[in-house]
């Protein structure tokens, strides 16, 4: 037991919510780095899921995302059960063998992202080898400590900040009513198939984190579990894709339908 929790703590999980060094994987992918300006910071804590921290620019309209080597355990870990579960568990050689896989392969899907649909995924630069010119940013943690981090150094993506699915649909309809929102949903239906048709897929659950709108049309935010699978059955994976679609508007926005979308 000692042994799972010193090397868990150690080269697995991280008691610190924002700590620089544990956002630099040692792992690299091959991709043409183009620099663009950053929006003016400081930048904010947004949130963060399993795979990513991200940050939003003064402005609003942008967000970085940085990623995670060791994973942050909550504030006071060590009063949660389930957090001590974590850092004693000997699970830690499963886990140490999978991480420069898994983020290789995380880091490999925004590299499709950018050089196929920017756009859709609102990616506006992708950083995942370190380069020379430095690149000071002020990123402000959860608890409201700047720290001052050459991002030259480290993997990070630049993302226009998009609004989230559950809000634009609910803005649209108190501004449009049902109408304004059934063509948001059959705009999202569009952006899947073509998703499609070119040969990627996913399989969305998580509809209210992971997509939204910009500029009136439809991004998604979250590609970490985007797949390149060209041979695939491409009209077996839409109807996965709007049975899911269908299965959260049944439940969060009954009076939007999704045909005759799918079928367009």
């Amino acid at each position: 037991m000692s042994l799972s929790l010193s090397v868990n703590l150690l080269c697995v999980y991280c008691s610190y919510q924002f700590k620089p060094k544990n956002f630099c994987p040692p792992v690299r992918v091959a991709h043409s780095y183009t620099p663009v300006p950053l929006p003016k910071g400081p930048y904010t804590y947004l949130g963060r899921g399993k795979q990513a921290i991200a940050f939003e620019s003064q402005d609003k309209e942008h967000v970085i995302k940085l990623f995670y080597w060791k994973k942050p355990l909550v504030r006071q870990w060590y009063y949660r059960l389930d957090d001590w579960v974590k850092v004693i568990s000997p699970l830690w050689t499963v886990k140490l063998a999978k991480k420069k896989p898994e983020v290789r392969r995380l880091f490999t899907r925004y590299v499709w992202g950018m050089e196929d649909l920017a756009e859709e995924v609102a990616l506006e630069s992708i950083h995942f080898a370190p380069t020379k010119d430095p690149l000071w940013v002020t990123f402000i943690d959860p608890q409201g400590k700047e720290h001052a981090v050459n991002l030259a150094k480290y993997p990070f993506v630049l993302q226009k900040k998009v609004t989230l699915l559950a809000e634009y649909l609910d803005d649209k309809l108190q501004a449009e009513g049902i109408e304004g929102a059934q063509e948001a949903i059959n705009q999202l239906c569009a952006y899947f198939i073509k998703r499609i048709d070119m040969g990627y897929t996913d399989n969305p659950v998580v509809f209210e984190k992971n997509y939204g709108f910009l500029e009136g049309l439809p991004r998604q935010i979250d590609i970490g579990k985007l797949k390149k699978e060209p041979t695939a059955d491409l009209e077996k994976e839409k109807a996965k894709v709007f049975k899911n679609l269908e299965h959260y508007l049944t439940k969060r926005y009954p009076m939007l339908k999704l045909y005759p979308c799918p079928n367009t």
